[in-house]
């Protein structure tokens, strides 16, 4: 993936053949550390990085939940 900052956020069904070999640092997702050629990706608009959307779901779940705390307790 060479291609940086989609509009919205970038998904690709990420299927590779079986039998490839282990991915290099760059092909894995910065939060799991999985292989991207194994799960749906996606691309926020904020950066160039490519993450597992699962992964990046979840992170983005957990920040609202501690920007709400956040913000409630001042």
């Amino acid at each position: 993936m060479t291609s940086c900052c989609a509009t919205s956020l970038w998904l690709s069904d990420g299927q590779t053949p079986e039998g490839d070999p282990e991915p290099e640092e760059a092909e894995r997702c910065p939060i799991c550390l999985g292989a991207l050629g194994r799960c749906v990706l996606a691309m926020p608009d904020s950066c160039c990085h490519v993450f597992c959307l699962s992964c990046l779901l979840r992170w983005a779940e957990g920040f609202l939940r501690w920007l709400y705390l956040l913000f409630h307790n001042l």
